[in-house]
Formats: C-alpha cells, structure tokens, sequence
C-alpha cells in the first residue's frame, strides 16, 4: 500500500502538481554541455540603469542582464561588483557574439569585437566552466522588457 501512494504521489508531481517556474531567469546553450540556468539578479534595459546595475553582487548561479536598443559596440562601465566577473555579449537573436573573461572589480571589460544587443554579467570562471563559445546561445526568460521584443 505505502508503495502505492508514492507511486501516486510521483505520477502527481510529474502531471504537473509542482509550481511553475516563472522566476526571470537567463538560460546559456552551449554546444558541449545541456542548458545553464541562472537567475536574474538585475536587469537593465535603459542606459541610466546600467551602471547601477554593474554594482550588483553577482552570485554562484545568478547573473546580471544587460540590455540595450539595438545592437551596436556599446562600452560598459567599470565592474563594481566587488569581484571579478565574466561578461558575455549577445546579437538580437541571442547567439553569443563574443565574451570578456576576468574582469576585476574597478575595470571597465574590453569593448567587444562584434555588436551586440545583450550582456550578461556572470560569477568569474563560468565562461571557461561551461566552455562557452561564439555561436552558442543566452535566452532570457520570464523577462519583462520591450527591449527583448524587439
């Protein structure tokens, strides 16, 4: 009997007894490894957010997006996080278009090579981690921001 009801239990969560996930979240595709997911700990879509943004703590599984009108060489401020970070820059259409790994708290990254639309400010290391690479994916997620229509 007490089998049973686990069972059941088991076939109720997998039916869709469990909560949806509607936490603004960014997801990286890569080639070598399935989905990362990291949660949102900012968001900003207008140029006077970004730098408060850059000041934001960014945790083992979190990350900060960064998102601009069009895509373009944009220049980022200085990492005010307090730690070193990666960035990750992507296109409109969410392909990975270059990234900056290492970048100390009080450094502005490198401007990146190729236009993008979209940055993603990440825990130092994740980049090399997930062995990230021109060509994969960012998809953000659960995101409210005209921007993302576009």
């Amino acid at each position: 009997m007490g089998t049973l009801v686990v069972g059941l239990l088991v076939i109720a969560a997998l039916a869709g007894g469990c909560p949806h996930d509607d936490t603004p979240k960014a997801v990286i595709y890569t080639r070598d490894g399935g989905p990362t997911k990291l949660r949102l700990a900012a968001l900003a879509d207008e140029d006077a957010e970004v730098a408060g943004a850059m000041s934001t703590a960014v945790e083992p599984g979190s990350a900060v997006l960064l998102l601009y009108p069009s895509d373009e060489r944009h220049a980022l401020p200085a990492n005010q996080t307090g730690r070193t970070v990666d960035v990750i820059y992507a296109s409109p259409l969410r392909t990975i278009v270059d990234f900056n790994t290492g970048v100390a708290s009080g450094s502005a990254p490198p401007q990146s090579r190729a236009p993008w639309q979209k940055a993603l400010v990440v825990e130092a290391g994740l980049v090399e981690r997930l062995g990230v690479a021109i060509g994969d994916k960012v998809d953000p997620q659960n995101v409210e921001s005209p921007l993302l229509l576009q």
